[in-house]
Order: structure tokens, then C-alpha cells, then sequence
């Protein structure tokens, strides 16, 4: 996406997406509940490229049964999507 270390670090993933900022709020309180949620999405690079992704997000638990992190893994397609 076009993001450096630097340009993320100590950033919460909410400031980074901005005008997507509401729909990505909904999806975390959904893994936060403890559902794992698969969909697409759109989101920008660091340059405003609009891209689309199948984004998959996880709850990871830690040892005491508790949520400590979400996983999150994306795929670019946004060639698939405009052909």
C-alpha cells in the first residue's frame, strides 16, 4: 500500500484508512466479539490509488482466553475487479 514503518508506527489502523474509518470501527467490534469476518473491501495508498481487497480479519487469543490482537490478511484484487 505503499506504507513505511514509520509512516504506521504507534498509529492506530483507523487514522491510516480515514474515510473508511466507520465501516473498519464496525468490522473490529464484530472480531472483537469474537467473529472472524471475511468480505471486501476499498482502501487507498499512500498515494490515494484506490485499491480493492478480500480482507480477512481474526481474533488472536492469548493464553488466558482473551483477544490480544486481530488478524489481518489482504489480497489486491482490484485487476480481477476491472476486468
Amino acid at each position: 500500500m505503499g506504507f513505511t514503518a514509520d509512516d504506521i508506527r504507534g498509529k492506530n489502523v483507523v487514522e491510516i484508512v480515514k474515510d473508511q474509518s466507520e465501516s473498519l470501527k464496525k468490522i473490529i467490534e464484530d472480531v472483537k466479539s469474537g467473529k472472524t469476518i471475511k468480505k471486501e473491501v476499498k482502501r487507498y495508498t499512500k498515494s490515494g490509488e484506490e485499491k480493492q481487497l478480500t480482507a480477512t480479519y481474526t481474533p488472536y487469543y492469548g493464553k488466558d482466553g482473551k483477544i490480544t490482537h486481530i488478524l489481518f490478511f489482504a489480497f489486491d484484487i482490484s485487476g480481477l475487479k476491472l476486468k
